[in-house]
């Protein structure tokens, strides 16, 4: 039968061509674990850059306000009691405490 040495080889090619398929699969699965932790390791990443970014908009908005000081009952720039000032500025640094308890959680 000049066909069955054929069929062998065809058998033994299929039986190659499903162990590539298996490796190729295998090889797949590593590479997509890989990416998702880079995605996971990044977006813990973005999400500190962010919670940084906010204390440090919330530093520089209390600082600009305490600076300036609050407008007087006629518009203008006026001074505002000290205890004022202290109980805002306590209550901005409390603010901020959290926030940072937050990043490093």
């Amino acid at each position: 039968m000049p066909g069955k040495p054929r069929l062998k080889l065809l058998e033994a090619r299929k039986q190659l061509l499903l162990a590539e398929s298996d490796l190729n699969r295998a090889r797949l699965l590593q590479e997509w674990i890989g990416w998702k932790g880079e995605v996971q390791h990044l977006t813990h990443q973005i999400r500190k850059v962010g919670c940084i970014a906010s204390v440090a908009a919330a530093a520089m908005a209390a600082f600009s306000a305490w600076r300036h000081g609050s407008p007087g009952p006629d518009g203008r720039n006026g001074k505002t009691p000290w205890i004022s000032t202290l109980l805002n500025s306590a209550r901005t640094g409390v603010s901020l405490l959290g926030l940072l308890k937050s990043l490093f959680r």
